[in-house]
């Protein structure tokens, strides 16, 4: 689950365009909201704009069992089989909207999962995709406490929230899922495989993370499939759920440091002693992620500089990793897709030291 993120750092550009940590929906994304977005643009200064692309409980993990025994059904108490709704409904930023939900905090409600019914609906993301007719249902089989456990890691749209989406038009498979516990409840979720991979998900939370590529999996195999497992050289992040009320949320063992300057590119890896990175980075004043920053203007027959680009990646014991992005002199220069910040002058010289340290 993730967004389209990215990054390019040219001398002689003013704009570049960020497309990084795989997921959109957002931002998944998103990860932007999924069907929002900005798209790079000028200051009034004449400054470069970077569009970055596309967040509570600090990082725990999520639960997975309830820990009540169901309670025996009977024929005046059994709960009524879902249904697949014979046509599709759409939230107000585009996500399938989900026929009913369990209030929960995650975006499926604690409990134990017994069974997860698909619907499935096709059409394009050059129309709009309300109204059309269900084409097929599906029981998923597999794994279906580890898909729960996926989903309630997503973390829940911040406010404010905008992500930058490519517009390539192509089919769009839609998706409804009703997802039933052992005690008998049912909580429906919402998301789409669409060609940009910016449509969000939605369930007992919104999320800008793009989980539709996830269900079309499931959907061609039948069954839920495992996530492949991250590339470990890799420099994106993934959705985290705490992501959208911290920087780094709390528990992270490791760090991944990616830097790309003009054309270099280069990585360190550190265990021990960025407990301090984190603490600057969860210090600064935070707003919703606007997926972009903008750097100062240049004086007319200055050359542009190649500007440092950092990608930062925290692990976990449990769960996602969470991906920060910073780019000094940008502003704001610190974001992580659900969050932003200005940078303090402390953040880059820590990373700097990180970066020497043998």
């Amino acid at each position: 689950m993730g967004k389209i993120r990215g990054a390019v750092s040219s001398a002689g550009l003013l704009a570049v365009v960020f497309v990084l940590f795989v997921a959109c929906a957002a931002p998944a994304a998103g990860p932007g909201p999924a069907p929002s977005g900005t798209a790079p643009i000028a200051t009034a200064s004449g400054g470069a704009v970077i569009s970055t692309g596309s967040g509570g409980v600090r990082g725990s993990a999520p639960a997975t069992t309830g820990g009540v025994a169901p309670r025996p059904l009977t024929s005046s108490n059994a709960p009524a089989t879902p249904r697949c709704p014979a046509k599709l409904s759409l939230t107000s930023n585009g996500i399938p909207k989900p026929p009913s939900t369990i209030t929960a905090h995650r975006m499926l409600p604690d409990g134990t999962v017994r069974s997860a019914l698909m619907c499935v609906y096709v059409g394009t993301n050059m129309d709009p995709d309300a109204g059309l007719p269900l084409l097929r249902r599906m029981n998923l089989g597999g794994d279906l406490a580890a898909m729960a456990e996926e989903l309630r890691w997503l973390p829940p749209e911040v406010p404010g929230e905008q992500h930058s989406c490519s517009a390539v038009g192509g089919t769009q498979t839609n998706f409804l899922v009703a997802v039933g516990f052992a005690d008998g409840r049912t909580s429906w979720l919402g998301a789409a495989d669409d060609p940009n991979a910016c449509i969000g998900t939605a369930g007992s939370i919104i999320s800008s993370w793009t989980t539709g590529a996830r269900f079309l999996a499931a959907m061609r195999a039948g069954r839920w499939v495992p996530p492949t497992k991250p590339d470990g050289g890799s420099c994106s992040g993934q959705a985290r759920f705490g992501q959208q009320v911290q920087m780094v949320p709390a528990g992270a063992v490791s760090v991944r440091i990616c830097l790309d300057i003009g054309s270099s590119s280069s990585h360190v890896d550190r265990t021990t002693g960025f407990t301090g990175l984190v603490n600057a980075l969860d210090q600064p004043p935070t707003r919703a992620s606007t997926s972009s920053c903008a750097f100062p203007p240049t004086p007319p027959g200055t050359k542009v500089p190649d500007n440092p680009f950092y990608r930062l990646v925290f692990h976990y014991r449990q769960g996602p990793s969470v991906g920060v992005r910073v780019m000094p002199g940008c502003v704001p220069a610190i974001d992580n897709s659900s969050l932003q910040a200005a940078d303090s002058s402390g953040v880059a010289t820590l990373i700097k030291a990180l970066m020497s340290h043998p």
